[in-house]
């Protein structure tokens, strides 16, 4: 069940707009259309010595959602009285035109956003029960969930755990951290849709020069690696890898780069990288990434970083 939507403008201000509690925002939510999955542009070419047609490429659409929202008497002007025209006003600010703004939809289990600029804002003054209806247009369809989660290598997890009852006297009861396996990370993946990660490699050891890092994301569906030369690092740096430095490697779509950190200084290394297949991406499942440095994998720790992406609401 849908508990709530929220806007975000530009100016940072929000709005939240509870379905069952509409006094609070001065907004009833009447209608919303395009928060399912959007429609998808399938391409096929014929073949004349064959029926039918064979399957090219597929793509979907950008997103339009449609707000109808009704006004109620509120009160929010330098006047006491509460005034349906003010509500009015109030979605000017909170809607406005040619603006992005961010969208923040609350079901009973999940928390989902959305960006989008708003192409109109029409209001039907003249009706006796009055009401505006909203159209935003989404560039990027997904829907994003709220909370980044992240993946570990070799990195180890912080925990502390005080039973209420001890009643073994021989096994560890109190358990202060976890270390993964020390060259992968398994993520089980329950959005939608594909998403990039973002890669971070902490160096905790001084690396050999001619070294090079391989990374893959492996699947069922499909295994995607890249590889990440140290001797394009060093050229680029001009310093040596050394204990304390990291690289960060954002591949998902619209944002890919490559930056090295050392001793507060920020290097792209966009050439340091090459790709086998494609940047690394979880599908839908069980995915596994994999570091491997040879004999200094050891010397690595890994932060997997990613969002998860739905189709709807």
């Amino acid at each position: 069940m849908l508990l709530s939507v929220s806007v975000l403008n530009p100016s940072n201000d929000e709005l939240i707009m509870e379905l069952t509690n509409p006094e609070k925002s001065g907004f009833t939510i009447r209608k919303i259309d395009g928060i399912g999955p959007t429609k998808s542009n399938i391409n096929i070419y014929d073949i004349p010595s064959i029926d039918g047609g064979l399957f090219n490429s597929a793509r979907t659409q950008a997103r339009q959602i449609i707000i109808k929202l009704g006004y109620m008497w509120i009160a929010t002007g330098s006047h006491s009285t509460p005034l349906i025209e003010d509500a009015r006003h109030l979605s000017y600010k909170y809607f406005p035109l040619k603006r992005k703004v961010r969208l923040e939809f609350v079901t009973d289990y999940r928390t989902l956003y959305i960006d989008g600029y708003i192409e109109s804002n029409e209001p039907d003054i003249f009706s006796k029960d009055e009401v505006t209806t909203i159209s935003i247009m989404c560039p990027d369809p997904n829907f994003y969930a709220s909370d980044t989660e992240y993946g570990y290598i070799n990195y180890p997890i912080k925990k502390f755990e005080v039973p209420f009852e001890d009643t073994s006297t021989t096994d560890p009861t109190i358990e202060f951290s976890e270390a993964p396996d020390p060259d992968k990370c398994s993520i089980d993946y329950t959005g939608d849709n594909i998403t990039g990660v973002e890669l971070e490699l902490y160096f905790d050891d001084d690396m050999p020069k001619s070294q090079t890092i391989s990374t893959a994301c492996i699947n069922n569906i499909r295994s995607t690696s890249i590889d990440v030369s140290v001797p394009r690092i060093i050229r680029r740096t001009e310093h040596p890898i050394r204990r304390g430095d990291y690289l960060i490697i954002n591949g998902r779509p619209g944002h890919k780069s490559a930056t090295y950190h050392r001793l507060g200084q920020t290097y792209n290394c966009f050439d340091a990288i090459t790709l086998k297949d494609d940047w690394p991406q979880l599908y839908p499942g069980k995915n596994t990434i994999v570091f491997n440095a040879g004999d200094n994998t050891g010397c690595l720790r890994g932060r997997v970083i990613y969002n998860t992406l739905y189709d709807g609401v």
